[in-house]
């Protein structure tokens, strides 16, 4: 509950014991205790408003009511403040744009889905998780697989597809694979085609095969639909390997993925900047020092 001009505001029975003690024959020591109450006055000026005038350290009401006229409106102001700002936030959602950043960690394809097309057509799928700066994607038993990234920047690090089921069945065998990471809400991959989205980086076109069974070709598909997209942009890519990842065996390639970074638009910074003045202007206004007089702070 808030204090009124009938209920003072007191500091605290130690912190009165040390302004007694220090105020004891010492005209420094007594000048700047007054200081600090009237800074601690100040406080509860802008706190309570209108119940600026509340008394301390034995401040008379009459004081007290005195400056309580030059409080009047004042939390109006920084409740007005206060709303701008928290409204800011739900009111510019709509309008946040979403910006491209280079590089981007293997940690943020957590949410992105995995899934093996297997001979005959089989499909089998698995999420990206964290793992430290990399990730991975891992399908259990029959049918299974696992997926791993490298830790660091996505574009350097080594993407490897295992077929983790060892059954000798012919149909075990992988043929491709498709990575979809719409569902990570952040990550896309970098075509490297022209013109290039700005701040996306070099990229790469399809991936780079680096061990293991050979990729016959790769593509990205699912166009980022986000105007700032100048044609290099993906949610996901599609590799197809040129002979089987049979059980036990991998494939090793690069690939480049960038990350939205959203800011704030136009709505947002109006309603931050609107709230942000009120609070200066807000510590701009007078209040009472502690003896009835008034000051700008």
């Amino acid at each position: 509950m808030r204090p009124t001009v009938e209920q003072p505001i007191t500091e605290a029975p130690e912190l009165l014991s040390t302004n007694l003690t220090a105020m004891n024959g010492d005209p420094k020591a007594t000048s700047a205790i007054s200081m600090k109450h009237m800074r601690i006055t100040n406080l509860a000026c802008y706190v309570l408003g209108p119940h600026c005038g509340a008394t301390m350290m034995g401040r008379s009401r009459k004081a007290g009511r005195a400056g309580n006229a030059t409080g009047k409106g004042k939390p109006m102001l920084v409740r007005i403040a206060l709303i701008s700002l928290l409204l800011s936030l739900p009111v510019s959602l709509p309008v946040w744009a979403s910006p491209i950043a280079d590089p981007a960690l293997g940690s943020q394809l957590d949410g992105g889905i995995v899934t093996v097309t297997r001979f005959g057509g089989p499909l089998s799928s698995a999420t990206f998780v964290a793992a430290g700066t990399g990730a991975s994607a891992t399908a259990l038993g029959s049918a299974g697989f696992v997926l791993t990234v490298s830790p660091g920047d996505t574009a350097l690090a080594t993407w490897t597809l295992t077929n983790t089921d060892l059954t000798p069945v012919f149909l075990n065998n992988i043929t491709a694979v498709t990575i979809d990471l719409t569902l990570s809400g952040i990550s896309l991959f970098d075509s490297g085609s022209a013109p290039s989205t700005p701040d996306s980086g070099p990229g790469i076109p399809g991936v780079i095969h680096v061990a293991g069974v050979p990729i016959s070709s790769a593509t990205e598909f699912l166009p980022w639909p986000d105007p700032a997209n100048l044609g290099d942009m993906f949610r996901a890519v599609s590799i197809t390997f040129g002979a089987f990842i049979g059980p036990g065996a991998t494939s090793s390639w690069m690939d480049d993925t960038d990350v939205t970074a959203a800011v704030p638009g136009p709505t947002s910074i109006i309603l931050v900047g609107t709230g942000l003045l009120l609070l200066i202007r807000r510590w701009r206004l007078p209040c009472a020092d502690p003896d009835g007089s008034h000051r700008t702070t």
